[in-house]
């Protein structure tokens, strides 16, 4: 499994921020994900996402919704243990 959580700083201005407001969500990768990356890996102008998995020996890939989701993986086969995408 792989965590995505965004990381949110402090507010510059005084006023309170109340509840999240971008709460994480747990995507399905393979096996001890090593790296992660993020392009337009279909064309449709979103951010999809790309996972090196050591364990599985394959790269997943998660295509974006459109919404800030993303969809279920696909699995390709790239060799022994891979450590970066």
């Amino acid at each position: 499994m792989l965590a995505v959580a965004a990381v949110i700083a402090e507010p510059a201005s005084s006023q309170p921020c109340e509840g999240p407001l971008f709460p994480g969500a747990v995507y399905p990768a393979g096996s001890y994900p090593q790296s992660v990356s993020l392009g337009d890996l279909d064309g449709d102008g979103d951010l999809d996402m790309a996972v090196a998995n050591w364990g599985s020996d394959d790269m997943s890939v998660l295509l974006n919704n459109g919404d800030g989701t993303f969809g279920l993986q696909t699995s390709y086969a790239v060799g022994d243990m891979p450590q970066s995408v």
